[in-house]
């Protein structure tokens, strides 16, 4: 991963615990603050490998560790939303196996879905989900629908 502290001028390579290959690492990255950010990928052609998918950092990205737990296999977006009731910060990864919530900066993942997707985001003051799969799919949610609490 590569990180700037100045605007783009210079860049320093930082290692991320994730799979690396020719179909593996990094697909998406988010930052929900300057400090603390998520970076998730994996092993495209194996997509149901739970390890080195999830690479987490909290300290702007100068180290990147394993999270506690991981969403479930290969995934290739990461999208971040606050919800104004609790001000809190929530991550949702997604991927060919389906998606995942996490509630606390990404430590620990929670499977929503088996319906695969593959990019999203998130739109409506923080309200919905829009993510785009194969063969056209389009999926809209409702982010007031998923149990947060």
């Amino acid at each position: 991963i590569l990180i700037s502290q100045d605007r783009g001028k210079t860049w320093q390579a930082k290692i991320a615990p994730l799979a690396s290959g020719a179909a593996s690492g990094v697909f998406s990255i988010v930052f929900v603050d300057q400090q603390n950010g998520v970076a998730v990928g994996g092993t495209y052609d194996r997509p149901d490998i739970r390890t080195g998918n999830i690479a987490i950092t909290q300290d702007g990205g100068n180290l990147w560790k394993r999270p506690k737990q991981s969403p479930g296999g290969y995934r290739s977006c990461v999208v971040a939303f606050d919800r104004p009731s609790d001000g809190k910060h929530y991550l949702i990864a997604l991927g060919k196996t389906g998606a995942d919530i996490s509630k606390d900066l990404g430590n620990t993942w929670h499977a929503f879905s088996s319906q695969g997707f593959f990019a999203g985001s998130v739109g409506n003051e923080g309200k919905t989900l829009v993510a785009v799969g194969s063969e056209g799919r389009i999926g809209v949610l409702s982010l007031r629908t998923l149990a947060l609490d």
